[in-house]
């Protein structure tokens, strides 16, 4: 299993301490200057992206849920789809995950300002659909996904240990084109149109 290496000279793994199998340990000059509690993938490598100073005990209860789920089109057939959040002492982590394509992790330190709305880029999903996840605002009740085909498809963020989450995959062929969250009173945050499409 593997760790992410501090900024410095040298880092080790260490066994179980905080309840995980390995923490990373960062030295300047012989000095320990700080350490990390890495996120272990479900079935793959360990992230490290939240960094302590020594001595800190980041005594933070580890918590998850599956966020959004379906069925899409693959490479051999339909295959089932999910991502699953996870909050911790290593930050906060969206896995996601479909048939035999394995599991794809990215993952914000724990002191990382969730954005307001879930940002997107104006791309057609041709032929394969396209993921969309992220941490949010806890002010955020509920999101509008609007679609090119005029449809809209409504996103309710899934609360985990204090931290909401929301994810989606866009289905084939079209492009999601704005954004809109509400707070719990219906009233409208705020309205977001995405990206350009990436220059071909």
């Amino acid at each position: 299993m593997g760790t992410e290496a501090f900024a410095g000279d040298r880092s080790e793994s260490l066994p179980v301490e905080h309840g995980h199998e390995h923490v990373a340990i960062g030295h300047t000059g012989g000095k320990e200057v700080g350490f990390a509690i890495p996120f272990q993938q479900p079935g793959g490598a360990s992230i490290a992206v939240t960094w302590d100073a020594p001595g800190a005990t980041p005594a933070l209860p580890e918590a998850s849920a599956q966020i959004a789920s379906g069925v899409t089109p693959g490479p051999t057939g339909e295959e089932r789809w999910s991502v699953t959040a996870y909050v911790g002492p290593y930050g906060q982590c969206i896995v996601q995950s479909a048939g035999q394509g394995g599991a794809v992790s990215r993952c914000v330190s724990r002191d990382a300002k969730p954005p307001a709305s879930l940002s997107f880029t104006h791309a057609k999903a041709n032929g394969m659909p396209y993921w969309l996840q992220s941490e949010i605002d806890t002010s955020v009740d509920h999101l509008d996904v609007a679609y090119s085909d005029g449809s809209t498809k409504h996103l309710t963020p899934t609360r985990v240990a204090g931290h909401a989450f929301v994810g989606l995959v866009v289905p084939v062929g079209l492009e999601v084109e704005s954004v809109t969250t509400f707070d719990s009173s219906g009233r409208q945050l705020g309205v977001d149109t995405g990206d350009p499409s990436p220059a071909k």
